[in-house]
C-alpha cells in the first residue's frame, strides 16, 4: 500500500482563508508565509513548540499583530487591516483575565454592555450562556469563589456570549490539571458542536490536539509543516519532525536495498536490523532514509518463541533496560545494537502481571510490515 498523503486543507468555499502571511519583528521571521484554509464550524488546532510561530499566527487572526505581508480573508471578507474590534472575532486567552470584582453574570455581560446591547438582550444572552457550560448556579458568584475548571467556563462562556464568528482560543486548557483537563476537552467539544462556531486552538500539548481538534496543523520555525485529521498526522508523518513532534516514534537511519510495486526493504545496520515495508517507496537506490515505528506498534518476546512474517526482516535483539510502570499500560526501554534504546508500550490485560517482561530479560523485538513508516526529508 503506498503512503498517505496527507491534504494541505484547501476548499474553494474556506470561511478562514491566509494567503502567504508573514510575519517578521525585525531580522527575524515568527510566521514564514503561511497559506491556510478552515472550513465553517471547524474545530482547528495550531499544534507547535515554543517559537513556532502558532501564537503569531493567532494574533494576527485577531488583529492585535499586523501581518509583514500576506492576506487574511474572514468569512469573504479581507480581514488584513481591520482593527480588532470590527472583526467577528474573540479570543479567550489562557489566563482566563475575568474580572476579579465582577460576578460570572457581570463578567459575561461587559462585553456586551460595552457594545450597547440592550439590558434585556443582555439577561437573555448571559442566561443561554451561563445554562450552555452548566454554571446557571452559580452566576452570582465571583472568580475566587469558583474552582479552575468553573473559571474556564466562564472565559469560554464570555468569549462566545458575543456571538463571534470564528473563536480564537490561546492554551485554553494550560492552568488545569491533567484530569480536569481531560473533562474540560469533552465540554469544549460539546460546546463547539452544539453552537457551530469555527475554533482555532493554539496548543502545545500533542494529546489535546489530537483529542479536539476536527484537523491539525503542524507548526516548526514559523511554517506550518503538515496539515491533517489527528489520524493522518499520527499514523502518516511526512518528515522525521512530526514523526518525533507527535506522540513517540523510534527513529531508525538506513538505506533503500530493495523497492518492489508492493514491498520495499531498508536496512538500518547501525541498529542491527532491516525493514520489510508492505509498499513501494519513492527513493533512489541506496537513498538515505528513516524509518519511524510507534511504541505501540512494536511486540517483545522471548527469543526463539515468534518470528514476524518476512523474517529475517522486523526483528531485532534486545535487552529491557528500563520497565515504567503506567496503571493501564508499561513502558519498556529496550536495548538493542548500536547503544540505542527502543520504547515498547504495551497494555497491561493480565492482572496478575505473569505474561510482562523484567530489566534484564533478554527479548526479540518484532513489529508487522505495516508498522514502519518510511521518511524521505
Amino acid at each position: 500500500m503506498a503512503e498517505r498523503q496527507d491534504p494541505d486543507g484547501a476548499a474553494d468555499n474556506a470561511f478562514v482563508r491566509i494567503r502567504n502571511l508573514t510575519k517578521s519583528f525585525g531580522g527575524f521571521t515568527a510566521v514564514d508565509d503561511v497559506s491556510l484554509d478552515i472550513a465553517r464550524g471547524e474545530l482547528f488546532c495550531l499544534l507547535g513548540g515554543s517559537g513556532s510561530g502558532k501564537s503569531t499566527l493567532l494574533r494576527m487572526l485577531a488583529g492585535f499583530e499586523r501581518p509583514t505581508s500576506g492576506s487574511i480573508e474572514i468569512d469573504g471578507t479581507d480581514m488584513s487591516r481591520v482593527e480588532p474590534y470590527a472583526r467577528p472575532v474573540n479570543m479567550m486567552f489562557q489566563s482566563y483575565a475575568l474580572f476579579p470584582h465582577m460576578n460570572v453574570r457581570q463578567n459575561l455581560a461587559f462585553g456586551l454592555r460595552m457594545d450597547r446591547v440592550g439590558r434585556a438582550e443582555i439577561r437573555r444572552r448571559v442566561a443561554e450562556m451561563l445554562e450552555l457550560v452548566k454554571l446557571g448556579p452559580f452566576g452570582d458568584r465571583k472568580p475566587h469563589e469558583l474552582s479552575g475548571g468553573q473559571r474556564q467556563r466562564v472565559a469560554l462562556a464570555r468569549a462566545l456570549v458575543k456571538q463571534p464568528k470564528l473563536l480564537l482560543l490561546d492554551e485554553p486548557l494550560g492552568a488545569l490539571d491533567k484530569k480536569l483537563r481531560e473533562e474540560t476537552q469533552v465540554e469544549i467539544m460539546r460546546i463547539q458542536k452544539e453552537l457551530g462556531i469555527t475554533f482555532v486552538v493554539v496548543t502545545h500539548d500533542q494529546e489535546e490536539a489530537m483529542t479536539l481538534a476536527t484537523r491539525i496543523g503542524v507548526m516548526n520555525y514559523g511554517e506550518i509543516v503538515q496539515i491533517g485529521d489527528p489520524y493522518d498526522v499520527y499514523e502518516y508523518p511526512n518528515s522525521r519532525f512530526v514523526a518525533d513532534f507527535i506522540g513517540t516514534a523510534n527513529m531508525f537511519l538506513g538505506h533503500l536495498v530493495e523497492d518492489e510495486a508492493d514491498y520495499a526493504v531498508i536496512d538500518c545496520p547501525a541498529s542491527g536490523c532491516s525493514f520489510y515495508v508492505d509498499h513501494g517507496i519513492t527513493a533512489a537506490p541506496d537513498q538515505d532514509l528513516a524509518v519511524a515505528v510507534r511504541p505501540e506498534k512494536i511486540r517483545l518476546a522471548k527469543p526463539g518463541t515468534e518470528m514476524p512474517e518476512h523474517a529475517p526482516h522486523n526483528q531485532v535483539p534486545g535487552r529491557i533496560a528500563e520497565v515504567a510502570y503506567m496503571g493501564s499500560h508499561s513502558v519498556y526501554h529496550v536495548a538493542i545494537a548500536g547503544d540505542r534504546r527502543l520504547t515498547v508500550k504495551r497494555p497491561n490485560e493480565n492482572r496478575r502481571g505473569d505474561d510482562q517482561f523484567d530489566t534484564g530479560e533478554e527479548v526479540l523485538v518484532l513489529w508487522d510490515a505495516y508498522a514502519p513508516v518510511v521518511l524521505t526529508s
